[in-house]
């Protein structure tokens, strides 16, 4: 649990009772937004007692887990609102949480008000993912890039190509369709590996390298190192969390492919 009072100054801004609810829901979108981004639990913490401070909160207090937080608002005459936020979908988005980063600086130099910063992150909340065809393609430049760290060739390269880009079209398909995220984990990397397999009878190459690159993108290292972070911070059941779901993860990407290869 993490507190912050605010301290009198005149360069705070502050709330009046018609901008309360509005500045709660900066607050709360941000704090979404960190999380559903695959966010470490202290940033969104520390950027909602931020932001509850810039805008004249007396008092701010949150717990975040990976999958959702509760945060208590003391205001000047005395009350307290609470509110309770699941973060059931959770997804890799950097730069959306780079964004949110910079409006909550934005927040504490007073060069937003409530009502624009809350504008800015209900359209960085509601903005679609990144085109298709471009995920499709980044993810077969990664995968071939593995390929050849790996120890592959111009062979290995194209067809690590290919099976990137067949598994994260993929994966984006299961996710237009609104599959759960156990089951993309599950079928991804028996997709990459099935179709590297099948380029590999036609075409030959190092089986070795073009699978282990194939499914380099699938390893949860971004989530094992959030794990490792909110552990060092404190953040123990967070720091749990988030390790256990990594784990499962590279489980999961280890038996699909296991599969596919005894199969073959």
């Amino acid at each position: 649990m993490r507190s912050v009072d605010m301290c009198s100054s005149v360069n705070h801004v502050t709330c009046n009772e018609q901008d309360i609810n509005t500045v709660i829901d900066v607050v709360v979108t941000a704090t979404s937004i960190i999380l559903a981004c695959s966010g470490e639990t202290y940033r969104a913490e520390d950027t909602a007692l931020r932001i509850g401070s810039a805008f004249g909160l007396a008092k701010t207090e949150i717990l975040a887990f990976p999958t959702g937080f509760m945060v208590s608002f003391t205001l000047k005459d005395g009350n307290t609102i609470t509110r309770s936020i699941r973060v059931s979908e959770r997804s890799l988005w950097l730069s959306r949480i780079n964004e949110v980063n910079s409006i909550s600086r934005a927040i504490a130099d007073n060069k937003l008000t409530a009502e624009q910063a809350l504008e800015m992150l209900k359209e960085l909340q509601s903005r679609r993912d990144e085109n298709p065809l471009i995920s499709c393609l980044s993810c077969a430049l990664c995968t071939s890039a593995f390929a050849v760290m790996f120890g592959g060739g111009v062979r290995e390269f194209l067809i690590s190509f290919a099976s990137g880009f067949s598994m994260q079209f993929f994966i984006c398909f299961l996710r237009y369709v609104a599959m759960p995220s156990l089951l993309i984990s599950i079928f991804s990397p028996g997709v990459a590996t099935t179709v590297a397999l099948v380029l590999i009878k036609i075409f030959g190459g190092d089986q070795m390298s073009i699978i282990a690159g194939s499914i380099m993108p699938l390893l949860p290292g971004v989530a094992m190192t959030n794990a490792m972070r909110d552990t060092m911070r404190g953040d123990l059941i967070s720091g749990v969390a988030r390790g256990a779901e990594a784990f499962f993860n590279a489980v999961l990407v280890a038996i699909s492919v296991s599969l596919v290869l005894t199969i073959f």
